[in-house]
């Protein structure tokens, strides 16, 4: 179990470097959040033995909306680095 824990470690380590560096940090708190959400409330509702559908349609509505406010502010902030960019 170890071993596959750290061969899955070295496996996503330099993707998750290569990430970070390209994706903007709102996008990647959007998207790493909804996804945290999602499965911990998958978890939660199958302790309760409650799987209902129309929680992750309002989940997965949120986390659209919070992506697409994620692609807005890194919008404006890559709208904001250049401004500053040319006025230097």
């Amino acid at each position: 179990m170890v071993v596959g824990l750290l061969v899955g470690g070295v496996v996503a380590a330099p993707f998750a470097a290569w990430l970070v560096r390209h994706v903007s940090l709102p996008m990647l708190g959007a998207l790493v959040g909804g996804i945290i959400l999602i499965t911990n409330t998958r978890t939660l509702m199958r302790s309760f033995d409650s799987e209902i559908p129309a929680v992750y349609v309002a989940l997965f509505a949120g986390w659209a909306v919070l992506i697409a406010l994620a692609v807005r502010r890194t919008r404006v902030l890559r709208a904001e680095e250049r401004e500053a960019a040319t006025v230097v």
